[in-house]
């Protein structure tokens, strides 16, 4: 059995902040470390926020923390597993945890490779009443268009999204197809249900004219949407649809553009202006 790199749980305990914050990115840690992480999750009623990345926890050591995420002792809100070499089977424990454990606000399992499989499974615990999770990083998972109509069932259908207010999917190869069917969620209105920040990257996605519609008219018609970013430059420059889309009362993303998109309607802002 590999030494375990961490320190006692006792002494752990000291190095959570006052404001609840524990940090652990690129600790060497390992599964054989999450016993004692897990002890750490069960006995410090102040620890909120736990940073966990860049550490080889593995579906086992994922495992492990679920076992301590499910108990009603644990208050953690944060949770963040970036690069922890996670794959769909670690998805299965993390869905249980957002199933059964409405204390938990965020997570980011970006990085790990847990593919659409993955992501049908956290979706499915996604749509669980019981789920309160606000924020949700997905961004390089290695998914593709396959899971976008789970995610658009989330975003129209969930009984807690009015919780779940923004969704991370960049760097990650959707394919334009995928604009299609996430703005099939966003043209849900139901004024209790909204996503109010949505990120994705296009990643070599060629943004055409019909896709650039459908999300013209998803933004037009979802007074929820507060801030969008799509991280890409590579749009031909059809900036008058989403302009025209930007200036209905409907429309609520006012300011809050994200960098690449708010370059991409420099171009076309000028041009449906001059119409």
């Amino acid at each position: 059995k590999k030494e375990d790199p961490m320190a006692s749980s006792s002494s752990a305990n000291h190095t959570v902040s006052k404001r609840g914050l524990w940090g652990m990115d690129g600790c060497q840690l390992n599964k054989y470390s999450c016993p004692h992480l897990s002890e750490v999750l069960l006995s410090n009623a102040n620890l909120r926020h736990l940073d966990l990345s860049r550490n080889p926890l593995m579906d086992e050591g994922v495992a492990q923390l679920c076992e301590a995420l499910r108990q009603p002792a644990c208050r953690l809100q944060t949770l963040c597993l970036q690069q922890c070499e996670i794959t769909p089977r670690g998805c299965q424990d993390l869905a249980f945890v957002l199933a059964s454990n409405p204390n938990l606000r965020s997570l980011d399992v970006g990085g790990n490779n847990i593919g659409d499989a993955g992501v049908r499974l956290l979706s499915k615990a996604l749509l669980h009443p019981h789920c309160g999770l606000k924020e949700l990083s997905l961004e390089s998972c290695q998914l593709t268009r396959a899971c976008c109509e789970d995610l658009a069932s989330v975003i129209a259908h969930s009984q807690t999204l009015h919780e779940l207010d923004s969704l991370d999917l960049a760097t990650n190869v959707l394919g334009d197809s995928a604009v299609t069917v996430l703005c099939e969620g966003l043209w849900y209105t139901d004024p209790g249900l909204f996503l109010g920040h949505l990120l994705w990257q296009a990643g070599g996605v060629q943004t055409d004219h019909s896709s650039l519609e459908v999300l013209s008219s998803a933004l037009s018609c979802n007074p929820h949407l507060t801030s969008l970013d799509l991280l890409c430059r590579d749009f031909d420059p059809q900036g008058p649809w989403l302009c025209s889309a930007l200036a209905r009362p409907t429309c609520s993303l006012g300011e809050e553009l994200g960098e690449s998109l708010e370059g991409v309607l420099g171009t076309g802002l000028r041009l449906w202006q001059a119409d």
